[in-house]
């Protein structure tokens, strides 16, 4: 499933609205948020987004990801 997800993004330009829904998902997992609850994010976004060795989890920003990934098709 997840090398699926990774061929789409290296061919397919994901449009802004299924970039902000699969960014939205990415907080819920991560905060365990429900639809109807709100919770409080304790760490910025950015800072999650950052790597492992600078303090950070790691997760990939999707957007630049994106953009990314075709490049390496190149």
């Amino acid at each position: 499933m997840v090398g699926l997800c990774l061929f789409f993004l290296s061919i397919f330009k994901v449009p802004k609205f299924v970039n902000k829904e699969m960014i939205k998902i990415q907080r819920q997992i991560l905060w365990r948020c429900e639809a109807d609850k709100k919770r409080i994010a304790w760490v910025k976004w950015e800072r999650i987004g950052k790597s492992r060795l600078s303090g950070g989890l790691g997760i990939k920003d999707i957007h630049n990801f994106n953009k990314a990934l075709p490049e390496k098709w190149k």
